[in-house]
């Protein structure tokens, strides 16, 4: 879902009081320039040089951690999706929203997993008072040894009365070639809501993977996290609109193969998920990708992911997160885990895993 809770009246008045809340007309003035998204933020952006944690352009946060010579086997991969609620969460308490930092519960779950070769994040508040000036990323990718890319979604910083960066990371235990961040536009939304409610992206790295022959391909893979709300057509408008925007991003990778996760705020077999992963003769044609869910691949037809902010005991009511893939092998136990206690629970999510075979 998203870290604020975008449902009602009353938040959209907090909100755009909270726009009006400037401190003086030269952050107005950053406004205009900070949510237009330039070419170069969508262009494909060399790895900067350097060990450990390094501020990239346009927001980007890069992590080189990994071992530099370390390869994916030739047989199987592990990926591990978590949607982290800035690496703590909320929770209802005397008519108050509580935050609980709980970032050592986010990493203690991913733990659980054992050995995985990717790690794909949504709501990562980078630097953020939510947070405690903390990145979240950094901490993991440091803990578990993780290359990758943290990328900008919304930047809180405009805001006059936050820090933080929110959007969205890929990591991986191997060196990636190259990264990209793709914003998501909010084209049906006016001026005012732009500035305020959360914008989403796409991070995505390639990697080098070995192939059957003995040789070499390149693999991209990807974490989002598409907008949240389901009580009007114009939340799924904006999943629909971003979800174009993401199959024209799958598009320019050709047939490299490709792993795609995420929350993506929609239930199996949504509209949304629907357009996601259509796969017509014109779609075929055009040079669209074909996806398919790990659902479909593993032959289940819900996974629990979610169960609500307020209470971690409830059982997840909602599959919200997916894996989709295109061009690998064989998808197998595709599952979401949970841990035995329920205040373990590091946020309103749980982690999904799937392991894919050649």
């Amino acid at each position: 879902m998203g870290a604020y809770h975008k449902r009602g009246v009353w938040f959209r008045v907090f909100a755009m009081g909270r726009l009006l809340w400037l401190r003086g007309l030269g952050v107005g003035l950053g406004w205009l320039g900070a949510f237009s998204a330039s070419a170069s933020e969508k262009a494909w952006t060399k790895p900067m040089l350097g060990q450990g944690r390094t501020e990239g352009p346009g927001g980007a946060v890069l992590y080189r951690y990994c071992d530099p010579s370390a390869k994916l086997k030739k047989s199987s991969l592990r990926a591990v999706s978590y949607n982290i609620y800035l690496g703590g969460r909320w929770r209802l308490e005397k008519d108050q929203l509580e935050y609980l930092p709980s970032l050592g519960k986010v990493m203690d779950n991913i733990a659980a997993q054992g050995e995985f070769d990717f790690l794909g994040l949504q709501e990562v508040d980078v630097g953020g008072r939510r947070v405690s000036g903390v990145d979240p990323a950094d901490v993991i990718a440091h803990r578990f040894g993780l290359c990758g890319v943290f990328g900008l979604g919304h930047d809180f910083r405009k805001l006059g009365g936050d820090t933080g960066r929110f959007g969205n990371a890929i990591l991986g235990r191997v060196p990636f070639e190259d990264y990209q961040v793709v914003h998501y536009d909010a084209a049906n939304r006016n001026w005012l809501e732009k500035q305020v409610f959360e914008k989403r992206a796409a991070s995505e790295i390639r990697v080098v993977v070995p192939t059957a022959a003995g040789g070499l391909k390149s693999l991209h893979v990807l974490s989002t996290h598409l907008s949240a709300g389901w009580k009007g057509r114009l939340e799924t408008e904006d999943r629909l609109r971003q979800i174009v925007q993401l199959r024209e991003l799958l598009r320019r990778f050709g047939k490299d193969p490709v792993l795609l996760m995420g929350d993506f705020n929609s239930q199996p077999g949504s509209e949304e998920m629907g357009a996601l992963l259509r796969f017509t003769a014109a779609d075929k044609a055009a040079g669209y990708r074909e996806l398919r869910s790990a659902n479909e691949l593993t032959g289940q037809a819900w996974v629990g992911t979610f169960a609500g902010h307020d209470d971690p005991a409830r059982p997840p009511s909602s599959q919200l997160d997916h894996f989709l893939i295109s061009g690998l092998g064989r998808a197998r136990g595709f599952r979401a885990w949970r841990p035995e206690k329920a205040h373990e629970q590091g946020s309103d999510h749980l982690p999904i895993i799937l392991n894919i075979e050649f």
